[in-house]
């Protein structure tokens, strides 16, 4: 017990600086400090320029990938896993009407599975491991983004979209489209034609990525609509299947196959991530009664900061 709590007390506190930085983004949205346009401006730098670099310049700026041998499975992993969240979010939400199960299988499906694991590993993993740590992240985030902009698209609206909007979606997205650059590039080999000037150039802008995720994520969050009508019974099975027993299946299967610490540490943060915040931006482009969606998003990222340095301090004691 006292090295579970020295080590809960440990990453509580790098955790803190994480949901610190939330907590501002918040605020500055709740307050009007910074308008929504605002906040949308710097999710712009974010996306089209500041995550890219980032990811460029850990693919490029290190030779971890070789080392994942079996990269295709992760995001293959991925896929399956929100495919496997959907149906469960259908199956085990049967008491609602359909628009607010559907909502109920996005939340249950789509983890957040870049932004807020990329500070959870900035914040607690070793400089040294933090590329390859970034690029396992990377690997997830490529099995879920197509998923959440046809699957998620269409559990959120009602409606399937097609091919071409399907491409669209996808493809927009410069994240999404910067791993498949990089992935490939590396895998050719030609990585090593990229200047090492534009490798520092991009890691120094990548550097800001991490705290202004957080700020635009807590932004984000303080946006959301959370005063409509309430849904207990639906929210206490979201939050004890996503932030509870996701993480225990991680963490039990962590424990029998012993995969490498920093595999387990990815894998389980994965796990006990709350729901994509993308999926408020769907449902207010595509939505239109989403409550559960919103309720859902806020009450998951609340609960979370308690259960994530609840399970990763258990991992670590697994590997102690």
């Amino acid at each position: 017990m006292e090295l579970f709590l020295d080590s809960f007390l440990v990453v509580g506190r790098a955790l803190l600086r994480i949901f610190f930085l939330g907590l501002a983004g918040f605020f500055l949205s709740r307050f009007g400090w910074i308008s929504e346009e605002g906040f949308d401006e710097v999710s712009k730098i974010v996306i089209y320029f500041t995550l890219p670099a980032l990811i460029f310049s850990n693919f490029f700026g290190s030779s971890h990938l070789a080392e994942i041998t079996t990269w295709w499975v992760y995001p293959l992993g991925m896929a399956t896993v929100v495919g496997i969240g959907v149906i469960l979010g259908l199956v085990v939400s049967r008491f609602l009407d359909w628009s607010e199960r559907r909502q109920f299988g996005a939340l249950l499906g789509f983890p957040n599975t870049g932004y807020l694991p990329l500070a959870l590993a900035a914040a607690l993993v070793a400089h040294v491991d933090q590329a390859k740590a970034f690029q396992l992240i990377f690997l997830f985030t490529l099995g879920m983004t197509p998923n959440l902009w046809s699957v998620g698209v269409a559990l959120i609206s009602g409606k399937i979209i097609g091919v071409w909007q399907f491409v669209k979606n996808t493809f927009s997205s410069p994240p999404f489209f910067a791993i498949l650059i990089s992935i490939g590039m590396v895998l050719l080999g030609w990585q090593d034609f990229v200047p090492s000037l534009v490798v520092d150039t991009a890691s120094y802008a990548g550097e800001v990525t991490v705290p202004l995720i957080m700020i635009v994520l807590g932004g984000m969050l303080a946006k959301v609509d959370s005063d409509a009508r309430s849904y207990p019974g639906a929210i206490s099975i979201l939050l004890f299947v996503k932030l509870v027993a996701y993480p225990v299946t991680a963490l039990v299967a962590i424990f029998f196959f012993r995969p490498p610490e920093l595999l387990a540490f990815v894998l389980l943060i994965e796990a006990a991530t709350p729901p994509a915040t993308n999926l408020a931006v769907i449902g207010k482009h595509y939505g239109s009664d989403t409550d559960l969606l919103n309720q859902g998003l806020v009450y998951s990222y609340l609960v979370s900061m308690f259960t994530i340095p609840v399970f990763i301090s258990l991992l670590r004691l697994v590997y102690s």
